[in-house]
């Protein structure tokens, strides 16, 4: 989950690939970093058991999703 927030943000302690995240606009994102992760034979879904988890909240993740978000480019209006 590192690759998108400095390595300063102390904010968010996920060692891990991929982590779920809610959220809204200018506040802090909620954030969950699964233990494991499991991809199923017949679901393109992921599996995410729960409860082994740790989670919390970032406001350094919220600057990079905004950031993100308002330099998006919409391909079906080109």
């Amino acid at each position: 989950a590192t690759f998108v927030l400095d390595k300063n943000a102390g904010d968010i302690d996920c060692s891990r690939p991929a982590m779920i995240v809610h959220y809204s606009k200018g506040v802090p994102t909620d954030w969950r970093c699964p233990t494991s992760i499991m991809l199923m034979a017949y679901s393109s879904y992921p599996f995410l058991p729960w409860p082994e988890y740790s989670h919390g909240t970032s406001q350094s993740l919220t600057v990079v999703i905004d950031t993100f978000m308002e330099n998006a480019v919409n391909l079906s209006q080109k």
